[in-house]
């Protein structure tokens, strides 16, 4: 057996590390591992296509080293070229991974002792680029794009045994698809290029079942860890200031539903959440004059959502003090999704005391 090294270098490669639930997860665990790696000889960066630096050396971001600015260019053409004519009715961000980006090759001259993937999309790095990666390699799972076609999660709305379960056949495509088999033409170059397994990291046991029921990726080797919090920024704050700070009424029941996107994304089940309220008004004798819905990561809609209580909308919140005074502020903390890979929202409020 060969002996343990002294120190690992682990590169953590993501599309972005703010902006949404994956970017922040990754976010996260690059920075638990800079706190408490260094007593163990972990040595964590981020390799980012997008995002700020911020004047933090662990941090690189930006195009592929060696990259020509031509290709650079091009790229985004010829991604939109192969997609053409395809239409969905998912409404959930689909990425074919497709042409080669070049980081791949960079990782491959890095001096990485792990590389660990998290959220890529379309210009991180291609199918193939990932398959030729060195090894050891390990990728957390944000979202069930690993596994799936080109789409990045499965659409709850349609009945069945989802695609990624059966494999992607010609006879098995949902009906809200034209055009091109954009999904099929994925999921088959990930099955020929990712022909050797590397290990899996689910969030929850829910991804670890969803990976285990896959077509793809049944028989690799997968393991639960949960996502970190840091519980010296995520922690209570008095009800009564949090409110007051963000202009609240002192009295009254105040419900928080925080979602990137907010009602609008079906998944997250900003719709079940409309739904039951509506039920809770019809049953309510006394009025709901004293219930306030907030909505985090939504701005305020032309047309506002027929709901017999008051309702205020936060819009994009990207700093963690403003949701720890949304967290502490509020009396209950709905999460009514659909999918979830972890469930950041229900970790941060309970940390934070809700």
């Amino acid at each position: 057996m060969a002996p343990c090294p002294s120190s690992v270098n682990v590169t953590h490669v993501s599309f972005c590390a703010s902006g949404g639930g994956a970017a922040i997860a990754c976010d996260r665990i690059h920075r638990a591992l800079l706190r408490h790696g260094a007593d163990h000889g972990v040595r964590s960066r981020l390799r980012l296509r997008h995002g700020h630096r911020a004047d933090d050396p662990s941090r690189v971001v930006g195009p592929p080293q060696g990259s020509h600015p031509l290709w650079r260019r091009l790229q985004p053409r010829l991604t939109a070229l192969a997609r053409r004519g395809f239409a969905s009715a998912h409404p959930m961000t689909h990425s074919i991974a497709w042409p080669a980006t070049g980081l791949g090759r960079e990782l491959g001259r890095g001096d990485s002792d792990l590389i660990h993937l998290h959220w890529l999309g379309d210009q991180t790095l291609s199918i193939e680029e990932i398959g030729a990666l060195p090894r050891p390699l390990v990728w957390t799972l944000h979202d069930q794009w690993a596994f799936c076609g080109a789409e990045h999660c499965e659409n709850a709305a349609l009945p069945g045994t989802p695609r990624q379960e059966q494999g992607y056949r010609a006879g098995n495509r949902p009906a809200g698809e034209r055009g091109p088999d954009l999904c099929r033409r994925t999921w088959e170059r990930k099955r020929r290029s990712w022909r050797q397994p590397f290990t899996l990291v689910c969030p929850s046991q829910w991804m670890a079942g969803c990976v285990g029921r896959s077509a793809l990726m049944r028989h690799w080797p997968s393991v639960v860890i949960p996502h970190p919090i840091d519980t010296t920024l995520w922690c209570p704050i008095d009800r009564g200031a949090a409110r007051a700070a963000l202009g609240l009424p002192a009295e009254g029941t105040v419900l928080l539903f925080s979602a990137m996107g907010g009602t609008q994304v079906p998944h997250k089940g900003g719709d079940l959440l409309l739904d039951a309220l509506q039920q809770l008004a019809r049953a309510a004798t006394d009025g709901m004059k004293d219930l306030r819905l907030l909505i985090a990561g939504q701005a305020t809609p032309r047309t506002p959502l027929a709901l017999p209580l008051a309702v205020q909308y936060e819009g994009i919140l990207h700093d963690p003090v403003s949701m720890r005074l949304l967290y502490s502020a509020a009396d209950v903390v709905v999460v009514p999704s659909r999918i979830e890979a972890f469930g950041q929202v229900a970790l941060e409020a309970q940390a934070c005391g809700t």
